[in-house]
């Protein structure tokens, strides 16, 4: 998008003379948008000339130049009118029309017809024409966001800002024209000039018209013509080259109707019907679609809203009345209209950055104003601008001081914060006890801007200036931690995969629903997906064992004997919640046979390396169906149960595969987060051990650890206690007969026998608590 700095300085109370040039393209740059490049204007306007065509004879055209008084012989052009006032260009001895080229090296075309005040043709009519001026290229990708910097008047605010100069109120250069609002439809157009209705207000927001006798039809005005030109567009007759001026001026969109189009002074803005037909400004006929939207009367659409006129519509040197017309549309559905049909242009690239839905009057406001400059319409009609649609009122934002400290990590004067929001447009109240500011957003910055507490604080950061900020290197506190899980689930995954010789799975996190059919397993209790990637993964693994199982049955055609583990996440229900859980699950299996006790001691080697005492604990209740219940347990430490372990039901697996199975599940938070007893160093006694096997009549309820524990405790030389047999009988239905082997040491001396007869009297007396007789 191009910008003309002399238009920028109508709306900033300095001139060109008083600013730095590579100054404002580098805070604008580093503080707003980019500026991709900028080019240096010289414009030779003392060789420019300003006449009137005479006659064309033989192919050349007689012109006139009142300022030289000569006669000048010009070639021919097709749009020549006689007795219109061009301009020519004396060059190098030499005349030839002014070309677009000359303002503007990607524009091709003749500058058209100009209108030139009688007083004026002598030369005076370059007053006001700088011969030196610059363009700006601004990146349009940089201010997508940024609706209110599609226009000079949004560029000049942020300059002014930078450069604290002081901005020229919008106000200042409005014609107040009197309105009338309405919701929907609008009133009687006998009143009003003509009526207004938003038929599809999710496609136009706001639309506001107003109905205008023309004073008279006018070429160019020339600089206005010129600065559009400059910019990139061209020049057409005064009321349309208005249009163009106000969109590149404000950044609002607005467009001319010639209102004999109306035939029933109605406009609606509606869908346009599947198949509509309409001619545009460029004569190409578009077929459009219902999610498109026009401004029709009540027979035919007219207008291709937001894009481009209809050419039946359009404004001409023999238009009586015209309607000015200036909306907020749907971005989204203007873009979508602009790349179907291949028609982007700039009015359609505005509208897609979702433009402030306040700003269409001031547009309309804006024209009338430079109309009555130019003397080309009659502003003080009876009909005012009619407005329809809803008001969008300026969103607040409170915060505190402190929010910002916090935010920016440095402490900003709240008085730099009011000044900065204030040049911005941003309308702030502080409250000096409670240090909290509340700030005011304008509409043309809230569509998609600012929205919160820190979209303002960048504001006031972009005014302070990023390269006033002190660059200081981020500061990280090093805080040790601890690393006992990532080492406990090491040495465990170790000692399965070496000392137990398991391979290690990792499955997905959802049941796999071919094959959990297979097994008679409820899932009642499962989690299930929202959105699932597929219908065979819709619900969350409430147990591993089933990949485990998953894992034999599809390696066990060419294995005998297979052993799997897994540490993964499992998922719960919750009365009002769903819990997520850590597991270590493992399985081992063997076509033939398989031994629970052999399995129960490879499993105590896992407890053994690190280094804590687990029970066999006989299970309240069975959780899950692949269990022999005679043949599993809970496993419990220090009182607290921390996983199952036994044989798989052989009924339960020989569904999916032949063959025996021991499996276990087993917290994994908690081996995460075991912190084993330290072990330390005992010296070996140089004496001899003695060992003593007692004879034991034991209840059922006194289990052999209970035991063993007992008897260690009696004294402190008993170093070892283990188990060494037991008996039943049916004669003893509640009893049985152990054989317990216990060690005593002494680190000092040998022992002697009165030494171990006080052991054995202190040992009788541990057990006659458990009621166990010594046989």
């Amino acid at each position: 998008m191009k910008i003309l700095l002399s238009w920028l300085l109508d709306y900033i109370d300095c001139s060109l003379t008083d600013i730095n040039i590579h100054n404002i393209i580098h805070l604008f740059n580093i503080r707003t948008a980019e500026i991709e490049s900028y080019e240096r204007i010289s414009l030779p306007i003392t060789s420019w000339y300003a006449g009137q065509a005479r006659a064309i004879i033989d192919g050349k055209v007689d012109f006139w130049c009142p300022e030289r008084d000569e006669l000048i012989t010009l070639a021919a052009r097709k749009d020549i009118i006689i007795e219109k006032w061009y301009l020519v260009v004396l060059e190098n001895g030499c005349w030839r029309w002014l070309l677009l080229s000359d303002l503007d090296k990607d524009r091709e075309g003749i500058m058209p017809a100009v209108h030139v005040e009688k007083k004026d043709q002598k030369g005076t009519w370059r007053i006001g024409l700088l011969e030196v001026d610059y363009v700006f290229d601004v990146d349009n990708k940089s201010i997508n966001h940024r609706p209110d910097l599609w226009g000079h008047y949004g560029i000049a605010r942020e300059i002014a800002a930078f450069l604290n100069k002081p901005l020229r109120p919008l106000d200042s250069f409005l014609h107040h024209h009197p309105i009338v609002s309405y919701q929907q439809i609008s009133g009687n157009y006998l009143k009003e000039g003509i009526s207004v209705e938003i038929q599809n207000q999710t496609g136009c927001s706001r639309f506001a018209a107003v109905k205008c006798k023309q004073s008279k039809y006018q070429d160019c005005s020339v600089q206005m013509a010129i600065r559009l030109a400059l910019v990139g567009a061209k020049p057409m007759n005064a009321i349309v080259d208005l249009t163009n001026y106000v969109m590149f001026d404000i950044g609002h969109p607005m467009h001319v109707f010639d209102a004999a189009a109306f035939s029933d002074n109605s406009m609606i803005v509606r869908e346009a019907f599947k198949g509509e037909s309409l001619q545009l400004l460029d004569e190409q006929d578009v077929k459009l679609e219902s999610v498109d939207i026009v401004i029709a009367d009540k027979s035919h659409a007219v207008s291709l809203a937001g894009i481009m006129g209809g050419a039946s519509s359009g404004y001409h040197e023999k238009t009586e009345h015209i309607i000015l017309e200036a909306a907020g549309f749907n971005p989204a559905m203007i873009r979508k209209t602009a790349q179907r049909l291949k028609l982007r242009s700039e009015a359609s690239m505005r509208f897609e950055k979702d433009l402030d839905p306040m700003q269409n009057i001031v547009a309309i406001q804006r024209f009338l104003y430079l109309a009555k400059l130019l003397g080309v319409l009659s502003v003080d009609t009876e009909f005012p601008i009619v407005s329809v649609g809803k008001t969008f009122e300026q969103k607040t934002c409170k915060f505190s001081h402190h929010f910002i400290q916090v935010r920016l990590g440095m402490n900003i004067e709240s008085e730099f914060i009011l000044k900065s929001l204030k040049k911005l447009g941003f309308h702030t109240l502080y409250d000096k006890e409670t240090h909290e500011y509340q700030v005011t957003i304008p509409t043309y910055r809230a569509t998609k801007d600012i929205n919160i507490a820190e979209d303002i604080i960048e504001e006031i950061i972009r005014s302070f200036g990023f390269e006033n900020i002190v660059p200081q290197m981020p500061v990280r506190a090093m805080v040790p931690f601890e690393l006992d899980r990532v080492f406990n689930l090491r040495k465990i995954k170790e000692h399965l995969a070496h000392g137990m010789h398991m391979h290690e799975l990792r499955e997905y996190m959802m049941y796999d629903a071919s094959f959990i059919t297979k097994l008679t397993v409820d899932l009642v209790p499962a989690v299930h997906v929202k959105s699932p990637l597929s219908e065979n993964w819709t619900m969350l693994v409430t147990s591993l064992i089933p990949h485990l199982v998953k894992a034999v049955v599809y390696n066990n055609v060419e294995h005998d004997h297979l052993r799997f583990f897994e540490f993964n996440r499992i998922w719960s229900k919750d009365t009002e919640s769903f819990l997520e859980h850590k597991v270590l699950s493992g399985i081992m299996y063997d076509k033939k046979s398989l031994d629970f006790y052999n399995c129960k001691s490879e499993l105590a080697t896992l407890f053994d390396m690190l280094g804590i005492s687990v029970t066999y604990k006989k299970s309240s209740k069975v959780t899950y169906p692949w269990y022999d219940t005679h043949q599993s347990a809970e496993l419990v430490y220090q009182g607290k149960v921390i996983g199952t372990a036994g044989m798989v039901s052989y009924a339960w697996m020989h569904k999916v595969v032949d063959g025996h199975a021991f499996i276990f599940e087993i917290d994994g938070e908690f081996l995460e987060n075991l912190k084993a007893p330290l072990m330390k160093f005992k010296s070996w006694s140089k004496y001899q051990d003695v060992s003593y096997d007692i004879s034991l009549f034991v209840p059922f309820v006194v289990t052999s650890d209970t035991l063993s524990t007992a008897i260690k405790s009696a004294h402190q030389n008993i170093i070892d206690v283990h188990v060494v047999d037991f008996f039943e009988k049916q004669e003893w239905p509640n009893h049985r007969a152990v054989t317990v082997r216990y060690t005593m040491s002494n680190l000092e001396r040998t022992m002697t026998k009165s030494d171990l007869d006080q052991i054995v009297v202190s040992v009788g007396n541990a057990l006659k608590e458990y009621n166990v007789e010594i046989r």
